[in-house]
């Protein structure tokens, strides 16, 4: 009997690494856009005030609304500014922020109303080395509702499922590892007691409990996407 919980130790221990490694690598979580990427063309870069700013067109439909930005990196923070092509009683669009690999790592959504020609100031992400721009509405007209795609159901209960089953191998695992190091002599007595049963029922309803909150919450996430919200609302 001791052979057997020991063996389903290691067992656990091994499908944790393997569950923990492939959830890093699938990054099941992230969202995509409707449109990919595209680099902006870089016009001018120049110093001021202490910052290093780099002055970029914008491109395709955007172009007829927000003409050119400026990206601006000192010290302290990182932040954008756009240049409007008209003065709008009311405009919102996107900022999506990516790396320098190339990976978007957020998206804004930016309302400005009675504006003069200039937009006010845009803190970035501090990993922020590229932006796309795109205008979601401008005066009451819609150019683009959507930008970002939800992230599909089946890959949401797959990342619940396996997020969980993290958990519980975590836990069942750490449970008999801590027995096997602080009381070595009282293993079999603590394989064959209740108390055993209990810690793997808890485990179990613990990794019950995230399932449920993770379909929850990426629910909630979806139905903002779909709104066009930011898609920085991560759980985990």
């Amino acid at each position: 009997m001791e052979l057997f919980w020991e063996i389903l130790s290691a067992t656990s221990l091994g499908i944790f690494v393997l569950t923990l490694i492939f959830l890093i690598v699938r990054q099941y979580r992230k969202n995509k856009l409707y449109k990919s990427f595209h680099l902006d063309e870089l016009f001018k870069t120049d110093k001021e005030g202490g910052s290093n700013n780099g002055y970029y067109y914008t491109s395709a439909e955007t172009r007829g609304y927000i003409r050119r930005y400026v990206v601006r990196k000192n010290i302290y923070e990182k932040s954008l500014i756009c240049n409007y092509d008209h003065e709008y009683k009311e405009i919102t669009f996107f900022v999506v922020c990516f790396d320098f690999r190339k990976k978007m790592r957020d998206v804004l959504e930016i309302t400005e109303r009675n504006t003069s020609k200039t937009s006010k100031i845009i803190p970035l992400d501090e990993r922020t080395k590229y932006v796309n721009i795109y205008v979601k509405k401008v005066d009451g007209k819609e150019i683009n509702g959507r930008i970002i795609r939800p992230i599909p159901a089946p890959k949401i209960r797959l990342f619940a499922f396996f997020s969980a089953l993290c958990i519980f191998t975590f836990l069942f695992t750490l449970s008999h590892v801590m027995i096997y190091f602080i009381s070595p002599i009282h293993r079999r007595q603590f394989y064959n007691s209740v108390i055993n049963y209990i810690i793997i029922g808890s485990a179990f309803g613990i990794a019950l409990i995230y399932f449920i909150l993770v379909l929850v919450c990426y629910r909630k996430k979806n139905s903002k996407t779909k709104e066009g919200g930011s898609i920085e609302y991560e759980y985990f």
